[in-house]
């Protein structure tokens, strides 16, 4: 965990983070889907009026009044089959547009929570920790027994859950990140 406190720590990797997830929710494309379906709605539905208002104006006592609502009320059914298809098509966008919202939510809600990682996991008790690493870490490498002794340590990679820039990583390896202790010794009087 002290490695990923480190990691955590660099804002290399906060703002790596931060700029997958404006790139990864791009709702542009979803949202001129939106706006299209809703002029094309629009349209339809326009259309099905005046149609409407064209069966209703039909005279009487015209000898050709029974087929051109026959003619009218196939092409009615016709707007009607489109807009509900059209309907559909929003209504799909618009869920669509709601779970990319959401998604972006949850990635800012990570990227809060691990801009506070710290003081988030001093609270935690062994158990919550042990949970947490589940949660963040996917895989860890360990050096054989022989190397551990040459590479004075013990994790060879870590594979997180969620995205981390090649370029942070190999910082660390680098450097050698490692976990220092620091004790005061003192001599009791006798």
């Amino acid at each position: 965990m002290e490695y990923t406190r480190k990691i955590v720590r660099n804002p290399q990797f906060i703002k790596d983070l931060q700029e997958k997830v404006m790139t990864a929710v791009d709702m542009t494309e979803v949202e001129n889907d939106i706006t299209a379906y809703k002029k094309q709605l629009s349209a339809l539905q326009r259309s099905r009026d005046s149609l409407e208002q064209n069966i209703d104006r039909i005279a009487p006592d015209d000898k050709y009044a029974e087929r051109r609502r026959a003619d009218m009320t196939h092409r009615l059914n016709d707007l009607y089959d489109q807009i509900y298809k059209a309907e559909d098509l929003l209504q799909e966008s618009l869920m669509k547009k709601a779970t990319l919202e959401s998604e972006q939510m949850s990635v800012q809600s990570m990227i809060g929570i691990l801009w506070s990682f710290d003081a988030i996991y001093d609270r935690m008790n062994a158990a919550e920790r042990r949970d947490l690493v589940k949660y963040l870490i996917s895989e860890v490498e360990l050096f054989p027994r022989e190397e551990q002794k040459t590479q004075k340590r013990f994790v060879k990679a870590i594979a997180y859950k969620f995205p981390i820039e090649q370029k942070v990583l190999t910082q660390f390896d680098e450097c050698g990140a490692s976990v220092e202790t620091v004790c005061l010794l003192t001599k009791r009087p006798d």
